[in-house]
């Protein structure tokens, strides 16, 4: 794994981006530092997020992984089914129970409760996932989501800025950052 990290700090577009391809595949943890700085390389931002999310995901008890899918699928099958959703938090609360230390399974519980309208709990876990692993850009954007669920524009604010601070190529957080920045700026001078 050293070998590939390495790569990604080469000058050479084709080699860093074997390298981010194969972290994809095998990385964990170790190598986020190295792949958040791809993503301010527009030539390797798309490649970079996907390999980031690959590691997110990974994780390397098997049990893990399997509540993570079934989590995950529950949750994509209930966007708009509360059955669905509350079955799909027991999952990821049942995973950060046995991994309290892994992120993802944070970030995912934070999901659910954002599709909830849990906003105020889910951007507790969103801290929470962040305090773990501070390159998670999606946990900081989930956490702009429900702060903006709220109506709190200012911490909404914030926590994309904050995210586009780790991921700078997030086209829809950049999108929010622009109408909270204008927005803002608008209340400021009607008062």
């Amino acid at each position: 794994m050293l070998g590939q990290q390495e790569k990604l700090q080469s000058g050479n577009l084709e080699d860093k981006l074997a390298a981010i391809k194969a972290l994809a595949e095998v990385g964990d943890e170790s190598c986020l530092t190295e792949l958040s700085a791809c993503l301010k390389d527009p030539a390797a931002n798309r490649f970079a997020t996907a390999a980031m999310w690959a590691i997110f995901h990974r994780h390397p008890n098997p049990d893990i992984t399997a509540l993570m899918q079934q989590g995950m699928a529950l949750m994509d099958a209930g966007t708009t089914n509360t059955a669905k959703q509350r079955a799909a938090l027991e999952v990821f609360e049942q995973v950060c129970k046995l991994e309290p230390s892994y992120a993802e399974g944070h970030n995912k519980r934070a999901t659910v409760l954002y599709l909830m309208n849990n906003y105020n709990d889910s951007i507790e876990v969103c801290k929470l996932a962040l305090q773990l692993n501070p390159y998670h850009f999606g946990a900081a954007s989930g956490m702009g989501l429900c702060h903006l669920g709220n109506g709190d524009l200012k911490e909404a604010l914030a926590a994309f800025e904050l995210a586009l601070s780790i991921h700078p190529g997030m086209e829809p957080t950049q999108t929010y950052v622009t109408a909270l920045r204008a927005k803002l700026a608008d209340d400021a001078q009607e008062q």
